[in-house]
């Protein structure tokens, strides 16, 4: 058996199976500890939190998984040539990209590029210039006509709200579950007219405008197969993405690490370890034993 030796995330949902009828409303306590009543059907989809906001943005919209606009499409190689490839969207505000051989099936085709972890980070290549490089292959790309409205859409609250709490596996994104807005009757989206469409409370409403959802001015950056590849060059000088406000990047380490909580420190082999006890310490030895012998004359 290998022993899992790092830290990471499980979100663990309990279920009380009842024999009760379909229009009974069902109570939900959220990842947030806070308590809603929904009415559920067998189609319901239940997310961290924030039930009643999304089953309402379900009722009303067609969700990206019932069309063909959601893509996953990535170059996976990197070998140096003229195609331009989005490596990622990042909160210190670089789109970073890498030129390879290798052509992006969907190039010349216009696209939103979405990924995030806390914030929906976005570019919008209305041009069809760039692809997308990704290793393991968990990228999006919203593809069709009337990209605007998609655009709209993230750069609404609701939209960062839902991609907080819209997360399934290893607390990565799933844009399949976000509305198509496209879809709507509505000429103009923002928060105030997809609160209206959607019949949100002032309690909902509120929620939504109390997201923090900061804004950024991206800036592109061109990074190099060889420092994809780890090696070292001249021009080996990207900035690291800022790890989440629990998380924490260790010395020489490229993935971001679960905090230690106090009292527990963190030990030399990375690890999240108590502290030991004042009984437990030692004084130190002297070399050779811990007997002083006195010369004699």
């Amino acid at each position: 058996m290998k022993k899992f030796g790092g830290s990471g995330k499980l979100a663990t949902a309990y279920y009380l199976i009842q024999n009760k009828d379909s229009l009974t409303q069902t109570t939900i306590v959220d990842i947030n500890q806070n308590i809603e009543t929904v009415k559920l059907t067998i189609n319901s989809i239940i997310i961290l939190a924030y039930n009643s906001i999304y089953k309402k943005v379900c009722d009303k919209s067609t969700l990206f998984m019932k069309t063909d606009s959601i893509k996953s499409t990535v170059v996976k190689t990197c070998e140096a040539g003229s195609n331009k490839q989005i490596i990622g969207v990042y909160n210190d505000g670089f789109v970073k990209y890498v030129k390879t051989n290798e052509k992006h099936p969907l190039t010349n085709i216009p696209k939103i590029i979405i990924n995030g972890y806390t914030f929906p980070r976005y570019y919008y290549d209305k041009e069809g210039e760039y692809g997308k490089y990704s290793k393991d292959g968990t990228n999006f790309i919203i593809v069709g006509e009337d990209l605007d409205k998609v655009k709209s859409y993230f750069d609404t609250k609701l939209s960062a709200l839902l991609l907080n709490y819209i997360k399934f596996t290893q607390e990565k994104i799933e844009p399949k579950y976000y509305p198509d807005v496209r879809t709507l009757p509505l000429k103009k989206i923002t928060d105030e007219t997809l609160a209206d469409y959607f019949g949100f409370t002032k309690e909902e409403r509120e929620a939504i405008n109390a997201t923090e959802y900061p804004k950024r001015e991206y800036k592109f950056k061109e990074i190099t197969c060889a420092q994809l590849k780890g090696e070292k060059t001249d021009a080996d000088d990207t900035e690291e993405t800022p790890c989440p406000p629990d998380q924490e990047r260790l010395p020489g380490a490229k993935r971001c690490t679960k905090k230690c909580i106090p009292p527990k420190i963190r030990s030399e082999k990375g690890r999240c370890v108590n502290p030991p006890s004042a009984k437990s310490k030692r004084a130190p030895q002297r070399k050779g034993g811990g007997h002083k012998t006195r010369r004699q004359r």
